[in-house]
């Protein structure tokens, strides 16, 4: 009797499912899958890399070199190449590798989209504000609410539109900053180059689609540097401009007792200058100016300038008119009289200096603007004594009647004998010698006109 052994399996090693072999076509069929994949994934990352500036350098080298595995197994199981030996290893490598790592992408993808993203919310918002505390009158143009769950595609769509924000706010800014700078160089520093590096360097890279933060970051530092530098100047140039104003201002109060003294419609003219200086002065005093609104300090100074010159121009023509008249009335052209050789002087280099500011240089003008204003007061003053004395020469030949008819009856003439206020009578007396003098002698001390003998 032959005794048969029979060794029974455990229920849990033993399969029922037929083994699965794989082929070098089952391997085809799924490299031609995840190439597939893989062409949308890079597809994806063009994307990204053509719409924002993120840097994605790690993403697209493991995408390469997967792209280099599969393209490999591809091409080696389109020849027949793997034996029956390593088709399932293969198959695996692919089904079990490759697939997941492939996957691994858009999942690295996504959270640098998303750590960008939250980065530009964040960027954005804090430019705005720098740019506000500056001084800058900056608005927010988009809102920067972050969502943890987006489609990839959204994603990008949102940073875009923030990026875009940022580029805007830039390009809103450049203009101002070059004006400022135009100002500072006009007014502070005639040698700063034409073009302000700051700006030309932002615009530079506005052109080079990078991030914007880093024109922003270049005009507002400049901005900074600026106020440290220039403040002091800018201080000075308030206080002078309202010095200036203020010269301008108070002819107001001497406005009525010059009226007789002025011409056509000067007094008119020189009411509205007035006004519109106080009105200025007003409009300093309410403002606290910085670096930023140096464009306030250079647009207040253009207007007291205009105004300054037209001040300057009516009582200068004034002055000069009424001058004109004396001398055409004088009854001797040699006669001394008060006239304000050096107050004409000054007020020539004025009207010359602000009727010409390009010719002298607008920071020299301005600095110069006080000092001549300064002299419209006496200006005003020596308008009013030139108006008396022309008035005073207009009624001389009925003074001079009045002096020859009293000289037929006595040998001498007092003030007291004229038909004239005292001060006036004098000064007809004084006329009256200076032109006949070979035939009268006259005592100054006294104001007597006698008869020589």
């Amino acid at each position: 009797v032959v005794a048969t052994l029979v060794f029974t399996l455990p229920p849990s090693l033993i399969t029922y499912s037929p083994k699965k072999n794989a082929s070098n076509e089952m391997i085809v069929a799924k490299a031609k899958e995840l190439i597939g994949r893989l062409q949308t994934f890079e597809e994806t990352l063009n994307t990204v890399k053509s719409s924002i500036p993120v840097d994605v350098t790690s993403v697209d080298g493991k995408m390469v070199i997967i792209k280099d595995k599969l393209d490999d197994t591809f091409n080696k199981a389109v020849a027949g190449y793997y034996e029956a030996s390593e088709v399932d290893r293969k198959f695996d490598e692919l089904d079990k590798g490759l697939s997941i790592e492939i996957e691994g992408l858009f999942s690295e993808l996504d959270v640098i989209l998303r750590e960008y993203h939250t980065l530009v919310n964040c960027e954005y918002s804090s430019w705005v504000g720098k740019l506000k505390a500056a001084g800058l009158k900056v608005e927010p143009t988009v809102t920067t609410e972050y969502q943890n769950d987006l489609p990839l595609e959204t994603r990008i769509e949102r940073i875009k539109e923030i990026l875009n924000a940022g580029r805007a706010l830039a390009k809103e800014v450049v203009p101002v900053v070059e004006q400022i700078y135009g100002v500072m160089r006009s007014l502070y520093d005639p040698n700063l180059p034409e073009e302000s590096r700051a700006v030309s360097f932002a615009k530079e890279k506005l052109e080079e689609k990078s991030p914007p933060w880093v024109a922003i970051d270049a005009l507002l530092v400049s901005l900074n540097n600026w106020r440290r530098q220039y403040s002091a100047d800018i201080l000075r140039s308030v206080e002078s401009l309202k010095v200036s104003l203020s010269y301008i201002v108070r002819v107001n109060t001497e406005i009525e007792t010059l009226s007789p003294a002025l011409e056509g419609d000067d007094f008119s003219r020189i009411s509205a200058l007035t006004k519109a200086a106080e009105s200025i002065e007003i409009g300093i005093e309410e403002k606290s100016l910085n670096v930023t609104e140096v464009t306030v300090v250079s647009n207040v100074f253009q207007s007291s300038l205009s105004i300054a010159k037209d001040m300057l121009l009516i009582l200068n023509e004034e002055m000069l008119s009424k001058e004109k008249s004396i001398e055409s009335l004088l009854p001797k052209s040699e006669y001394l009289w008060e006239k304000n050789i050096t107050l004409k002087e000054r007020m020539a280099i004025a009207v010359e200096t602000v009727s010409n500011p390009s010719k002298h240089s607008l920071k020299e003008t301005l600095e110069n603007l006080p000092r001549f204003l300064s002299n419209l007061d006496e200006c005003v003053a020596t308008i009013i004594v030139y108006h008396e004395r022309k008035e005073l020469l207009l009624n001389y030949p009925k003074a001079q009647i009045a002096i020859e008819t009293r000289l037929e009856e006595k040998n001498r003439v007092l003030p007291e004998d004229l038909p004239f206020e005292a001060r006036y009578a004098e000064e007809f007396l004084r006329l009256f010698y200076s032109h006949r003098y070979p035939e009268f002698s006259f005592d100054e001390e006294n104001m007597i006109l006698a008869k020589k003998t």
